[in-house]
């Protein structure tokens, strides 16, 4: 779902122009905007003179200056805040939000009811109603019979969207001022032993109230919910959350059962709620989830990755790079799990400046055909905003499992004894059989290698490496450090909080 799709066609004009003045950043022809937009000169002056006594009325700074001499316009004194303020009037004006807002206040409504409150006729809350269940088939929800129906879970994933992408931050924090939730994001902080960043809390507790309405209304809890319980119930995680609620004094009275931990831990897994560094305890397959579907999924693309690379070795053994798998697992959860999502004018933002070079040329089909593989098995046709989202992931899967496939270099420089050198290295050699991708070798000047192994510390002036180990004794090899070395996940980048 667009933002856009909030508005009605006015308003969708008149963001569209100030999207497309604040994009240019300097002087625009009035051809072009008409020709970019396709608006008439009409419309076109007509959206310049209410948005600039909008901005007045709003008292911002921002305004909209015409030019006749060169015919153009331009933003002057733009202010990202202006833009917000103007961004979520324009969201609160509009018949969609009014209506699904009545819906969230309300558990059922009538239609002579809906004119009273939205002031507008049966004939316009019919087409109001046929239209908002276009937009919430992608939540797989509809309105009908007075009341919103669908999965429970998909009822608290859209309204989390809907208030996500159409109140601001400050709203939001009153919105959730909730003294209970408030308590139990601060004891789940204590017990996963995570730093929450204020928008991660945010996201948390927003949540929390939307599952906190849904419950007292006493709706019939979610099939996915009852489904993967059995498997949440093995996961040490999941156990701290289920706790945590429990714990937190009157929350536990809000929620009441392991179905509503099953809810909030889902959206631990899916949503993106917290940085990528967080700890996590990993699963029987080495991945950080004990959803089957998730793990099946997550080792069919590895398996088409190690086809479409001729891996020798399969990347599922070899890849041990925590973060890739950490973005695999969440990426797919909420795939699986949580069906439609709103874009709003910040993520679109985002997503249209996003690097065209993004995947690398000779990646693009592999790339295209695990975005296949994943239409086909979570039943879904991928948009645009999700294509290039998952190119990104499948990209940064991709980069690590090659990063792994390099072998790692240990040098061997023993100066005091060189004969030995070769019987050393073959000792080295023997102990570590079991890493295909190390390569062993007298140290070499003019080379870089991870790891330099030498008997003299003289010799850090004259190799390069990253690591370096000291020994005075050949027949004995200095395990513990080097198995850290070679465990140890190498990361250039961590990837992003959405």
């Amino acid at each position: 779902m667009d933002f856009r799709d909030f508005f009605d066609k006015k308003t969708k004009v008149q963001f569209s122009i100030l999207l497309f003045l604040i994009e240019k950043g300097g002087c625009v022809k009035k051809e072009e905007i008409k020709e970019q937009l396709n608006i008439s000169t009409f419309i076109l002056e007509r959206s310049y003179e209410e948005l600039n006594d909008l901005m007045t009325q709003l008292r911002l700074n921002m305004h909209i200056h015409y030019y006749k001499k060169t015919s153009s316009y331009k933003i002057n004194d733009y202010h990202q805040q202006d833009l917000e303020t103007l961004y979520y009037e324009f969201i609160r004006g509009s018949l969609f939000y009014k209506l699904i807002w009545y819906l969230y206040n309300n558990t059922t409504y009538t239609v002579p009811i809906l004119c009273q409150e939205l002031a507008i006729s049966e004939a316009t809350v019919y087409r109001n109603i046929n239209h908002a269940n276009k937009l919430l088939a992608e939540f797989k929800l509809v309105i009908k019979n007075g009341k919103i129906h669908g999965d429970d879970l998909q009822w608290c994933h859209f309204y989390f969207q809907f208030f996500w992408n159409s109140m601001s931050q400050k709203e939001i924090e009153q919105f959730v001022c909730d003294q209970d939730i408030l308590r139990f994001t601060d004891l789940l902080e204590k017990r996963i032993d995570i730093h929450l960043t204020p928008i991660t809390r945010l996201r948390i507790s927003l949540w929390c109230q939307t599952l906190k309405v849904s419950s007292s209304r006493n709706k019939t809890l979610s099939k996915t919910a009852f489904q993967l319980l059995n498997s949440f119930r093995l996961d040490p995680v999941f156990q701290l959350v289920k706790e945590t609620y429990f714990i937190s004094l009157s929350y536990s009275a809000v929620f009441g059962s392991d179905y509503s931990a099953a809810y909030i831990y889902l959206f631990l897994l899916s949503s993106f709620p917290y940085a990528m560094h967080v700890r996590y305890e990993l699963s029987a397959d080495g991945w950080p989830t004990y959803l089957a579907d998730v793990v099946d999924l997550n080792e069919l693309v590895l398996e088409q990755i190690d086809l479409a690379l001729s891996l020798e070795t399969k990347s599922n053994q070899m890849f041990n790079d925590f973060y890739s798998r950490f973005l695999l697992s969440q990426t797919h959860s909420k795939l699986l799990y949580l069906k439609g999502k709103i874009i709003d004018y910040n993520n679109q933002t985002f997503f249209k400046h996003l690097r065209h070079k993004l995947v690398k040329t000779s990646e693009q089909s592999l790339i295209d055909r695990l975005i296949q593989t994943t239409e086909k098995v979570t039943g879904q046709k991928f948009d645009y905003y999700d294509k290039l989202y998952l190119s990104w992931v499948y990209s940064y899967v991709i980069m690590h499992i090659l990063e792994h496939k390099r072998p790692i270099s240990i040098g061997v420089h023993l100066s005091k004894t060189p004969l030995l050198s070769m019987i050393y290295i073959d000792q080295l050699q023997r102990t570590y059989k079991q890493f295909e991708n190390i390569s062993i070798d007298i140290a070499d000047e003019s080379k870089h290698y991870d790891i330099l192994i030498a008997d003299t510390d003289a010799c850090q002036y004259s190799f390069s490496f990253d690591h370096f180990f000291y020994t005075n004794q050949v027949d004995q090899i200095n395990l513990l450090p080097i198995q850290e070395i070679l465990h140890a996940d190498t990361r250039k980048e961590i990837p992003c909080e959405l």
